[in-house]
């Protein structure tokens, strides 16, 4: 099996020499192929080898020189076409938050617009912490393709699933909506700019926003979803704020 990895920290032939030494020292890799040009390495495999797996034989050779990101885990991102079945995990995903929301309205007999965007808020954080929590080191790794915090900071990768855990949390227990509602729209802004340069980049990149436990690719579908919660996050900081003003007035 072959699996595609974009290289951030090589800037030359010599890095690219060094990365794919280190990873033929594993006895489950074929061959590791570094193309210059693109700054990826293909890595031929006898057995399937996780991605923090290979990182980790690149930190205790180079420390945290070398990062690996995932461009393409199979040849599916390439050859198919992108359909309503490619995006159908995210799809059934958003499903289940929004009838889940539509029950916890109907739960305490309230149809309320705002209480229908925190209790889905805090339903979506939730969903995605827990997919992202199932491979914390893998969903890191793909992260830093295109996140412009992870990229710099490798940590944020390990940490944001636990930050939308606690965010999900704070949704439903309404607990300070208007730190948390700034903290949203501060976090959608800078994933929004991310995900933006990553499509108009028009590289193939897997889309971690489920982990990597699913296959999605990243796309417009992935800039609307950020663009969402930003615009929510926004009105409820707008309302929250508007509260307070006629409250002082």
């Amino acid at each position: 099996m072959k699996h595609t990895y974009q290289i951030i920290g090589a800037t030359c032939r010599s890095c690219g020499q060094k990365i794919k030494n280190s990873l033929e020292q594993l006895a489950e890799v074929v061959e590791a192929v570094y193309d210059e040009s693109v700054q990826t390495v293909t890595v031929n495999m006898k057995s399937h080898l996780a991605i923090h797996q290979l990182q980790k034989q690149l930190t205790s050779d180079y420390g945290d020189k070398y990062q690996l990101s995932m461009v393409s885990q199979t040849a599916s991102l390439e050859t198919k076409p992108i359909s309503l079945k490619t995006y159908w995990p995210l799809i059934l995903v958003v499903l289940y938050i929004f009838f889940g929301t539509l029950f916890g309205m109907w739960l305490v007999d309230n149809f309320d617009w705002d209480l229908g965007m925190r209790l889905f808020m805090g339903l979506f954080f939730l969903a995605f912490a827990f997919f992202k929590l199932l491979d914390v080191p893998g969903f890191a790794m793909s992260y830093i393709s295109y996140d412009i915090v992870a990229n710099k900071w490798l940590k944020w990768g390990y940490v944001y699933p636990f930050v939308e855990l606690i965010l999900g949390l704070a949704y439903l227990f309404n607990w300070y909506p208007l730190v948390t509602n700034i903290m949203t729209l501060i976090i959608m802004i800078i994933g929004l700019i991310g995900v933006t340069k990553a499509v108009l980049s028009k590289r193939k990149i897997r889309c971690a926003c489920l982990g990597t436990g699913f296959n999605l690719p990243m796309s417009t579908v992935t800039i609307i979803e950020d663009a969402i919660m930003a615009i929510m996050a926004l009105r409820m900081i707008y309302d929250l704020l508007a509260v307070s003003w006629i409250g002082l007035l």
